[in-house]
This record gives C-alpha cells, sequence and structure tokens, in this order.
C-alpha cells in the first residue's frame, strides 16, 4: 500500500499477485520466496542494489569504465553484511561520484 504495508487484495477487492522471477532464475510466489531469493543469492542482489543506487547518485546510465567501482562497492558491502551505510558510503567514496564533471553535474 502507498505507506509499504503489506496487503493481500487492492482496494477494489481484486487479488494481488506477489509471484515473479528474480535474478532470472529464482520463482517466488509471496513475499517470504522473495526474501528467500535475495537471501540465497546476496551477491547478485548487493551488485544490482549497488547498481542502480550508484546510477541514481550519478544522474546517469553508468557504463563499462564504472564497473571497477561497482565491483569495489560490492564487495565491500557483502563484507559488512548488507548494510545499506556501507552502501551509501561507498558510493560517495567512489571515483565515479567523486569525479563527476561539470556537464553530469548540471542538467
Amino acid at each position: 500500500d502507498p505507506v509499504g504495508r503489506w496487503r493481500e487484495r487492492y482496494n477494489s477487492g481484486l487479488p494481488i499477485d506477489a509471484s515473479g522471477r528474480l535474478f532470472g532464475k529464482e520463482v517466488f510466489t509471496d513475499i517470504e520466496g522473495f526474501k528467500d531469493a535475495i537471501l540465497d543469492h546476496p551477491e547478485i542482489f548487493m551488485r544490482a542494489f549497488s547498481e542502480h543506487l550508484l546510477s541514481y547518485a550519478l544522474g546517469r546510465a553508468l557504463t563499462l569504465n564504472d564497473k571497477p567501482a561497482v565491483d569495489l562497492i560490492t564487495q565491500r558491502v557483502l563484507v559488512e553484511r548488507g548494510r545499506f551505510s556501507t552502501v551509501v558510503t561507498e558510493i560517495v567514496k567512489s571515483l565515479p561520484f567523486r569525479h563527476k564533471t561539470r556537464q553530469q553535474q548540471t542538467p
């Protein structure tokens, strides 16, 4: 729902389909299955999460030049057991974030 609470049905009464596929292979039918899929593949999840957050922080799509930074961020976050604060700290310390060009900084 709008504030993040879990619900089984839309306001209209129709059931919510919480099933899906994650990482191209893990099929889940509910929130517990989704959670299990993430926990079974922490490196894949943390890499994807780090990529998306770095892309947002840079205000652009990532390129091959950003791969070493993503690798390092992912490695350090996994050592810290997936702490969100570590993701943010490592992004701010990353080369792509610290060396944004003036053109990248202005819309």
